[in-house]
């Protein structure tokens, strides 16, 4: 099984709330669920949490989305996560992004898993992701 581990230095975001309150995040590729042990409420220790990205991102148009139970991985392979300044926002302002191989594209398609369309897609809801 292919695993591909991403390590964060803990950033401060604003609106990146996940880049700001988990650490340790990894991400199987194979299963498309995403790990990290984030920050509850009480701000007490961290919770071991995880989430299928198939219940948060859809392929639709050439395009991964924000979309409730998108099934992304029926059309997309080979998926990665990173660490890359926000589009909008920029330096200092990071974010983490996830590129995919997608049926019909040449190139990989990029979707950002926390700022989607202006607002907090993938967050930590104590100690949780959800999307």
């Amino acid at each position: 099984m292919k695993r591909t581990t991403v390590l964060i230095v803990l950033i401060q975001g604003a609106l990146a709330q996940i880049i700001s309150t988990c650490k340790d995040f990894s991400f199987d590729a194979v299963t498309e669920v995403l790990s990290a042990e984030c920050v509850p409420s009480n701000m007490v220790g961290y919770v071991t949490t995880a989430l299928n990205l198939n219940d948060c991102f859809a392929y639709t148009g050439g395009q991964i989305l924000a979309r409730t139970n998108g099934n992304y991985g029926q059309s997309c392979e080979g998926c990665h996560l990173y660490i890359a300044p926000d589009p909008v926002y920029g330096y200092p302002k990071d974010t983490y992004w996830m590129n995919c191989t997608c049926r019909g594209q040449s190139a990989e398609v990029a979707v950002s898993l926390e700022d989607t369309a202006g607002s907090q897609w993938v967050t930590n809801q104590n100690g949780h992701l959800v999307c």
